[in-house]
């Protein structure tokens, strides 16, 4: 039997595509299935509503410096973001008209997940860590948990000390203002040394930021396997 040169180059590219096929039937649906995933950063305050500062830290800052580091995180994962805020302005010049455009961004949307980044303050300086708020539904709350359990695992333990930090429920706003899962994630106290000297590292920022989008990579993972 004569095998020709042509019929080897045939059956070398029959070869290649039966294996290229088998690889993407391996791999597209990782991928579409993030790349289906829409999730809201929300960067809380602005504008004329800096949010709680310490000397020449302003929360509304912090918060937008870490929303775009977590939507370039979550981009490269494949995700669709919306970002409420993308400016050191508010959206409106009234708070209520700031929450609402806030509220029909999140509608418009229609996001599997919704993050909104703040800082806190308290009046007991040696508060710290990273801590999640939800609002009062069953829903959320576990969502909330989830965050929680993480962060004080791969952040809070590391960097504050302290692994028993609790996520606590209620009456938010940007938590409740749509159907859609909810979570406020204070990133550290801003009345605290030790959490403004990691609100300025940014090696931690990132650390930070990476943790929240393997939470939404945990939370995208669940739903697509409920």
């Amino acid at each position: 039997m004569i095998i020709r040169k042509e019929h080897i180059v045939v059956t070398s590219v029959f070869i290649m595509a039966v294996i290229a096929t088998i690889l993407c039937a391996i791999y597209i649906p990782v991928s579409n299935s993030l790349a289906k995933g829409v999730v809201v950063i929300d960067a809380g305050h602005g504008g004329m509503d800096g949010g709680v500062s310490y000397g020449n830290m302003i929360e509304a800052n912090i918060n937008l410096e870490l929303t775009r580091e977590l939507k370039g995180i979550l981009e490269d994962r494949g995700y669709k973001v919306v970002l409420t805020r993308d400016s050191a302005n508010s959206l409106a010049g009234k708070k209520k008209d700031d929450m609402q455009k806030r509220k029909d961004i999140i509608l418009k949307s229609k996001p599997d997940l919704i993050v909104s980044l703040h800082v806190n303050k308290y009046q007991d300086s040696k508060r710290r860590g990273v801590q999640v708020f939800y609002d009062d539904t069953k829903k959320n709350k576990e969502v909330g948990e989830r965050f929680q359990y993480l962060i004080n695992s791969n952040v809070n333990k590391k960097y504050a000390g302290r692994d028993d930090l609790k996520s606590l429920g209620g009456d938010y706003f940007i938590c409740k203002c749509s159907p859609y899962p909810a979570v406020i994630i204070e990133c550290g106290f801003i009345s605290n040394e030790g959490d403004r000297m990691l609100l300025n590292d940014s090696k931690y920022k990132t650390h930070l930021v990476s943790t929240i989008a393997d939470g939404i990579d945990s939370m995208m993972l669940s739903k697509v396997s409920a």
